[in-house]
């Protein structure tokens, strides 16, 4: 037997139309952790991980919880969700439901198009620059957009004084970082500190080993493995790993005692790094941002970290344009 209120949404759908309703029904939310969250077997941290969903991604919520506890001093439920066709539990603390949205940001390199009604074929009404905050207007409601896949839909958004419909895959729900950095000749300890936190918040974004990238940012394009000598054991090898993505390659090392040392990241587009508005922008402006002096001949800048590596970073341009950012830890 149908309970009431089951028996009520039915009718309802009845008369506004079972596709609309159907969706209406569809609660979604958006991971805000920036490391990812795991996507777990069931509920608690001892379960099996099925995967991480990156930061930011859409999961559909299907309704299952348990009692309140706290993960790092976060207070959530264990939730069952759906990412993609993968359904499993995750950490509701580190989720932002859709029905709790009230800003987001252009996440699109050239910009986020408004459209007047939720439809890929309706009028533009604004091009919203990337990063720039928009309202969200209507957040429980989201119109599907069936020719992007089953977790994108348009959401009513007001951009100054504009209001229209953007696409949600398009769309930030946490700050975009800004790895802006000024150089301060007065101040060398703070500058050399941020140029380290963004080498590192940029080449580990994913973590460090092929495990931890590929869950990630799921399985490459095309994966090479390579035999190396070591240097200090002759007798053995080292096995070279390179992760070939869109507009992205990782090298990760893998010694003879196991351990897996990440070499590289080769960046020639911003589909997976967001928060590094450099691809294609001038080349000039990248190293303002980063505070390049100019004795570093505004192409290379490198340094040492206190570990047992050479790392650094590289800018290469063309016509005075951004075309790579290569980052780099070789072992000595």
């Amino acid at each position: 037997m149908l309970k009431s209120s089951s028996f009520l949404i039915i009718a309802a759908c009845i008369l506004a139309g079972s596709l609309a309703c159907a969706q209406e029904r569809q609660r979604y939310a958006v991971v805000t952790t920036r490391n990812g969250l795991v996507l777990r077997e069931n509920p608690g941290v001892v379960s099996k991980k099925i995967t991480v969903i990156p930061a930011n991604r859409k999961v559909l919520v299907l309704g299952k919880q348990t009692a309140e506890t706290a993960i790092g001093g976060v207070k959530g439920r264990w939730t069952e969700v759906q990412y993609f066709d993968t359904k499993g539990w995750v950490f509701g603390g580190f989720l932002l439901h859709y029905e709790a949205v009230t800003s987001a940001y252009a996440a699109v390199k050239s910009g986020v198009m408004v459209k007047k009604e939720p439809s890929p074929f309706s009028d533009d009404a604004a091009l919203v620059p990337y990063r720039e905050k928009m309202d969200v207007v209507d957040a429980e409601n989201v119109a599907p957009d069936k020719t992007m896949g089953s977790l994108a839909g348009y959401l009513k958004v007001r951009w100054k004084t504009i209001q229209g419909y953007a696409l949600d895959s398009d769309l930030s729900f946490i700050p975009i970082p800004d790895y802006g950095i000024i150089y301060d000749p007065k101040n060398e300890q703070a500058y050399e500190k941020n140029i380290i936190t963004f080498f590192n918040d940029t080449m580990y974004r994913f973590g460090k080993t092929t495990e931890a990238i590929t869950a990630a940012l799921g399985p490459p394009l095309k994966k090479e493995i390579q035999s190396h000598p070591n240097r200090h054991e002759t007798d053995k090898n080292d096995m070279v790993t390179s992760l070939v993505y869109d507009g992205m390659v990782i090298s990760v090392m893998k010694i003879p005692s196991g351990d897996e040392l990440m070499l590289s990241m080769e960046i020639s587009s911003a589909k997976h790094q967001p928060g590094i508005a450099l691809i294609g922008g001038p080349l000039q402006t990248a190293f303002g941002r980063f505070g390049i002096p100019a004795e570093d001949n505004g192409l290379e800048y490198t340094y040492y970290t206190d570990e047992s590596a050479y790392c650094g970073f590289t800018l290469t341009g063309a016509k005075g344009v951004v075309t790579s950012v290569s980052l780099n830890c070789f072992p000595d």
